[in-house]
């Protein structure tokens, strides 16, 4: 990810990054890298939580 992320800013001139991950799925993992839960959407799909 850091790779990535020095690319997009080097070479790509990226600014912000956004991700989006399920409940179940890997939100620890971009916490640890330092990035912001900014919302969810409840209930979707049905029994589970995207968080954005």
């Amino acid at each position: 990810m850091a790779q990535a992320e020095q690319h997009a800013r080097d070479e790509l001139g990226c600014v912000g990054c956004r991700v989006e991950t399920f409940d179940f799925q890997a939100p620890g993992f971009y916490s640890k890298l330092g990035y912001t839960l900014v919302g969810t959407v409840e209930g979707y799909p049905p029994g589970c939580s995207p968080t954005l």
